[in-house]
Parts: structure tokens; C-alpha cells; sequence
């Protein structure tokens, strides 16, 4: 009888996701420990939102951003996590641009 064969699991490592307005990543791996995170925002109008949170398979989930800005926004965060799959949901009005290694 024919054994199943493993889903291959992808290695941690860094990951760049970009789009416009509301989005959910695909998913990717971040090891144990703290998973950087550099952010831009470029608002549509004169002052725009972005939320960003960290969602792993299972349920665990953290805010990584929420900005409301005039402006266009760069900046970064350190976030500790457990390890996993995980994806992104974008909450966002215009252009977004984030960089995630961990």
C-alpha cells in the first residue's frame, strides 16, 4: 500500500506583499521568535487608513499596524511570535507595500 506523500512546509525566511485596498496575503512560515515588519501606505485622499494584522492558521492573530495618516507612511514593527503558517490581512484605502522577515 502506497504511503500519502508529506505536504512539503516552506522555510521561514522574508516575504514582500504589495496591492491596493483590502487584501489577504498568501499564506507563508515564520519561525519561533521576533518577526520584523516594514510597512508603507500611500493614502488615496487627503487622510487614509491602514490595518494590518498577523494571522496565523490556527487562529492567533495580532495587529501589526493601524495608521491613519495624510501622508504617505513608512515604518516598521518587531512583533514576537510562536511559530507557523501565517497571512496577512491588509485593511487599506490605496497602495501598501509590506516586508515581513522572521
Amino acid at each position: 500500500m502506497a504511503t500519502p506523500a508529506a505536504t512539503p512546509v516552506p522555510a521561514p525566511g522574508a516575504y514582500t506583499f504589495s496591492g491596493s485596498g483590502d487584501t489577504t496575503t498568501d499564506a507563508f512560515v515564520l519561525s519561533s521568535g521576533v518577526a520584523r515588519f516594514s510597512l508603507s501606505f500611500t493614502p488615496k485622499k487627503s487622510a487614509g487608513s491602514f490595518w494590518v494584522y498577523l494571522v496565523r492558521v490556527d487562529g492567533f492573530q495580532r495587529i501589526v499596524a493601524h495608521e491613519v495618516v495624510s501622508e504617505p507612511y513608512a515604518g516598521s514593527k518587531s512583533v514576537v511570535v510562536p511559530p507557523g503558517r501565517y497571512f496577512l490581512n491588509v485593511e487599506a484605502e490605496w497602495r501598501w507595500q509590506i516586508s515581513v522577515a522572521g
